[in-house]
């Protein structure tokens, strides 16, 4: 094993496809088309650097640390008018919030995504929000975060 980030994108994708808060969310473990993601998706890895280093020269074990990009995004739809547009945008913010909140529930309950992977965090968010495409009558929110991995690899 070279890296432990095939494994840990694959076990993550896999222990969120099966929380029940997510039932209804789409969960990429690749950058996908805007028509791919449905009406709620989360996304992983589009460009990951991988930092890995020796503790000593005898060692063969490596530790490494890499920070996963993310996003998570919800559409609302929403009728014409002013309450209607904030009705939308309010369901949209809260399902971003709740989807969030079970990745982070799972990467900090679930210790067997890897036997590799010693600790995952969320070390930054980024939120916004707007109107849905063209051919879509509502608002969105979206979320961007870096989930930071530490690992041990064992080549």
């Amino acid at each position: 094993m070279n890296t432990t980030l095939p494994t840990f994108l694959d076990a993550l994708r896999a222990a969120l496809a099966i929380r029940a808060g997510l039932a209804q969310v789409n969960v990429f473990t690749c950058p996908v088309s805007p028509d791919a993601l449905g009406e709620q998706a989360i996304e992983f890895a589009n460009g990951v650097d991988i930092e890995q280093r020796r503790l000593a020269m005898s060692e063969t074990t490596l530790d490494e640390e890499y920070a996963v990009p993310g996003s998570i995004i919800a559409f609302r739809t929403a009728k014409q008018g002013t309450q209607a547009t904030n009705s939308a945008a309010k369901l949209a913010r809260d399902r971003v919030d709740a989807i969030l909140e079970e990745v982070v529930d799972e990467i900090t309950t679930n210790d067997t995504m890897s036997g590799t992977v010693r600790d995952v965090t969320i070390t930054m968010q980024r939120w916004t929000q707007g109107m849905a495409p063209e051919n879509r009558l509502g608002r969105f929110c979206r979320v961007e975060f870096t989930l930071t991995v530490t690992a041990c690899v064992t080549p």
